[in-house]
């Protein structure tokens, strides 16, 4: 199936993430900011697209149900992406956008394979009984992220990003877990024994 990820700005939707956040927003400044990102974003999206999602279905061993995807970019958010809707916050460093990405991504493909994964997700809290469900989500995620960014990005820049990412407690708590495992390409089968 042909896919795509569209890039989309919403004013309605940034303003309100500003709003929450408590922060001015200026509409035809943000915009042109935001809209700015994508131009500038899409440039290095737009020629790995496809072998981002190809990788990320190939590591996943899940498939694209959804023909297209659309991804709204926002300056006010108080993370740096979200799946569903997938949403991602605007950054200087394009690198950690497309990771942040392609983390997202491999949510959305699970979201898209809700059905497929009941066994994986039980077989999680068997392997890691202990762990948080943020933690036990993210040992799959992160793996695959890291998978997919290191090949096209290189190990260098993976771990300059990941260096920044194990900040946040549940992420660095599922690194610490796939830094114990050997990873082959079918991440999910190599991190559950499957």
């Amino acid at each position: 199936m042909e896919r795509e990820f569209v890039f989309k700005y919403s004013t309605i939707y940034d303003k309100n993430w500003a709003l929450a956040l408590g922060k001015e927003y200026n509409r035809q400044e943000n915009k042109q900011i935001v809209e700015n990102f994508i131009e500038q974003l899409s440039k290095v999206w737009d020629p790995k697209e496809d072998e981002i999602l190809d990788a990320i279905a190939f590591h996943s061993n899940l498939k694209w149900r959804n023909k297209k995807v659309k991804i709204y970019f926002v300056s006010n958010l108080k993370v740096t992406g979200f799946s569903d809707p997938l949403t991602i916050r605007i950054s200087e460093n394009k690198n950690r956008v497309v990771k942040t990405l392609i983390h997202e991504a491999v949510h959305e493909i699970f979201l898209q394979n809700e059905e497929e994964l009941k066994q994986v997700y039980v077989a999680l809290d068997n392997k890691f009984p202990d762990e948080n469900i943020k933690t036990k989500v993210h040992v799959l995620v992160n793996a695959i992220t890291e998978k997919v960014f290191g090949k096209l990005f290189g190990k260098e820049e993976s771990e300059k990003i990941k260096a920044v990412e194990r900040q946040f407690i549940g992420l660095k708590r599922a690194y610490d877990i796939i830094e114990s495992i050997e990873i082959k390409d079918d991440v999910i089968c190599s991190i559950l024994d499957i």
